[in-house]
């Protein structure tokens, strides 16, 4: 195989001609005729050469590669290439042998100083680049088809008239829904974590150096969670109306550890960040319902040794749940809302750029542009109590609900 840079970056720079057999031009034909038997060994050969050489440009024919660029240091490149090039390549009978190339001057301005290319391998390479790309559109354009077949002819609710009226909306709360209940937000100011160090209260680490301090903390957090002036609000009621109406074409996806979704009557609701009274066994995981104080001596007795009890939390560190559901319902929505989040906090803040790639009408309904505010293609800002309600009315007409 020959290997050449038709432009060089300057007249001193140095060019590779590295000669070889592999792979053969009968399976290279069966390659450039998209044949899927030979495609796929042509091309884990070709991805192993660039891992190599690190700066291929194209490529021609078996026996020739256009490097992009000069290469000055030779000697280096060359006893690499000498190492490293025989172990990934396809069986070759020997080890390549490396020249030093000699450039020559461009002929149509002998003041340039640069090499001049050949036009019959510029031709060529501009040809091969130009199939390459064509032979990488029809693949991405036929993985585009099959999905596009997957939504509308796989999905059983389609066949049902009443069904297609009905959109798929997922929606994400975070901490802002939830401050105007009196249970205060993360971000803020006055917030959640004033008192304590995030690293002592919301880690593993934390929670294995001083579990007592950690228990203490969130016994706290669910005694005002209990607590009379602690209700849902308008926005709250708001989705609980549009899960009556959707009914499984709902999805709510809350980075809230409190369960004022549940009271104002949400049922289809993912806790990516856990759950405040609910309390998970430290051993087996198991997770168990939790109203009162937690303590020392409160084990979980699911295991063949009573084991200690945990806040059922998501912690920094730590996998949130249920993100298969998530990123499956994301795919199929229609229309995707953001509520009171600050989008500082992933994976949740990517949610929004998953649900623009499947085609889904983005929304972002908050007291102030969020982090990722530009990702949305309709932005309400105000208090939630207010903008919520007034959206959902305004969803439901659109759809006649």
């Amino acid at each position: 195989m020959k290997i050449i840079s038709p432009v060089a970056v300057s007249p001193g720079c140095t060019n590779i001609f590295i000669s070889n057999r592999s792979p053969r031009r009968r399976l290279w034909r069966q390659w450039q005729q998209h044949d899927p038997r030979a495609q796929a060994h042509v091309e884990r050969y070709l991805d192993l050469l660039a891992v190599c050489l690190g700066n291929i440009l194209t490529i021609v024919d078996p026996d020739l590669l256009v490097l992009g660029g000069g290469l000055s240091n030779f000697t280096a490149i060359s006893e690499g290439l000498a190492q490293r090039l025989p172990r990934h390549l396809l069986p070759v009978a020997r080890v390549p042998r490396i020249e030093r190339a000699r450039p020559r001057r461009c002929r149509g301005n002998a003041r340039c100083g640069l090499p001049s290319p050949d036009p019959l391998i510029t031709e060529v390479a501009m040809q091969s680049r130009r199939l390459h790309r064509l032979s990488r559109f029809r693949r991405n354009k036929r993985r585009l088809r099959d999905r596009l077949r997957q939504r509308i002819f796989f999905r059983e609710d389609r066949m049902k008239p009443e069904a297609m009226a009905k959109p798929r909306v997922v929606v994400l709360t975070g901490a802002g829904i939830s401050a105007e209940s009196g249970i205060k937000t993360f971000r803020a100011a006055d917030g959640l974590w004033e008192e304590h160090r995030v690293e002592d209260v919301a880690t593993p680490e934390g929670f294995a150096r001083d579990p007592a301090l950690v228990q203490a903390f969130y016994n706290a957090r669910r005694r005002q969670l209990q607590s009379p002036e602690i209700a849902p609000n308008a926005a709250h009621l708001a989705l609980a109306r549009l899960e009556d109406l959707l009914g499984d074409h709902f999805l709510l996806v809350t980075q809230n550890i409190d369960n004022l979704h549940e009271r104002a009557g949400n049922r289809r609701v993912i806790h990516m960040h856990g759950e405040l009274l609910k309390v998970r066994c430290s051993w087996s995981g198991q997770v168990l319902e939790w109203t009162g104080d937690v303590t020392a001596e409160d084990k979980c007795h699911c295991c063949q040794f009573p084991a200690a009890l945990r806040p059922h939390v998501v912690w920094f560190g730590e996998m949130p749940l249920g993100m298969d559901e998530i990123y499956s319902a994301l795919a199929d929505a229609d229309i995707f809302i953001a509520i009171g989040t600050s989008g500082h906090v992933y994976p949740a803040a990517g949610f929004v750029h998953e649900a623009r790639l499947h085609g889904a009408h983005t929304v972002e309904l908050n007291l102030e542009p969020s982090q990722v505010g530009s990702e949305f293609a309709e932005k309400h800002y105000g208090l939630a109590s207010e903008v919520v309600p007034a959206f959902i009315d305004k969803l439901l007409q659109e759809n006649a609900l």
